[in-house]
């Protein structure tokens, strides 16, 4: 009777014995589809090598990425931007992006996306060049485009070429406009110690370095009317600049004391009359 229980005892110890065993195996996979079983303990080591503990499941970035994952860690890949298809990132003016599957890129460009950051970024900028010269602000096109130039920094880039490509066109529409190579984009009158100053800020729109520029305007007080020499004479004041380093687009401040002119409020009728050139010409309206 001893014995039986004795054997019984010991049946029981080798079947809990084997159940602990096989409880603490895992079955682990790998990439081409091979099955590992393994100890709880050696999970991790098999893990570095290229076994999962699930099946693996082919995963995709935004960007064109691919990435093989455990199983039972698709959620996880998911919460951080991955996706079980192939992805495209698509585009839009003003900086937005959109993450979309790759057999609907085409749906996406029918309504305006784009596949590339430049041309979402081209077809930004065009409109607010052609606004700006719709409303004859060429001197506003042409810092749009500045800025563009300094987005598309590749000079190969086809988008590079086409802004600059435009900044002549609008160089060139501008001059002719204003029929002179030199514009005035601003004015404004200052106080410097009791002497008026007229203040004009230039733009280069010729193809040519600038050494020289004459210049007339009109000289008015608060009440728009106009402020004569010393009362008497006329409100024209003639103005010079010399010794310039003025290049193409280049935009420069001068200013100029208007002695005789105290009361002057406001200058008016900029007119750019002679510019000498640094290869030795002049223009002269």
């Amino acid at each position: 009777m001893k014995k039986r229980l004795l054997y019984l005892l010991l049946a029981i110890c080798f079947v809990l014995q084997t159940q602990v065993v096989f409880a603490s195996l895992v079955t682990m996979y790998s990439a081409d589809g091979r099955e590992l079983i393994v100890a709880e303990s050696e999970i991790e080591a098999q893990k570095t090598v290229g076994w999962f503990t699930a099946p693996p499941v082919l995963m995709y970035s935004a960007d064109g990425r691919q990435l093989l994952v455990s199983g039972d860690e698709i959620e996880l890949y998911q919460n951080v931007g991955w996706y079980l298809e192939p992805m495209s990132t698509m585009y839009a003016p003003f900086d937005r992006t959109i993450a979309v599957p790759t057999w609907q890129v085409q749906d996406y460009v029918n309504v305006g996306w784009f596949t590339t950051h430049d041309e979402a970024l081209y077809n930004e900028i065009i409109p607010q060049i052609q606004y700006a010269l719709s409303v004859t602000d060429y001197n506003g096109a042409i810092d749009i485009c500045d800025d563009a130039l300094d987005k598309f920094w590749d000079y190969e880039n086809v988008f590079f070429e086409d802004i600059v490509n435009t900044v002549y066109v609008v160089m060139d529409t501008w001059r002719a406009t204003v029929k002179q190579p030199v514009a005035a984009i601003s004015s404004y009158v200052t106080d410097s110690y009791g002497i008026k100053q007229a203040n004009i800020v230039l733009r280069n729109i010729s193809y040519k370095e600038i050494s020289a520029i004459e210049l007339e305007f009109n000289c008015y007080n608060t009440f728009n009317e106009p402020v004569k020499y010393y009362g008497f004479g006329s409100s024209q004041f003639d103005g010079y600049a010399q010794q310039m380093s003025f290049g193409t687009l280049d935009t420069q401040s001068w200013h100029w004391s208007l002695y005789g002119y105290s009361e002057t409020d406001r200058i008016k009728n900029i007119k750019i009359t002679r510019v000498a050139f640094a290869d030795g010409t002049v223009w002269t309206r």
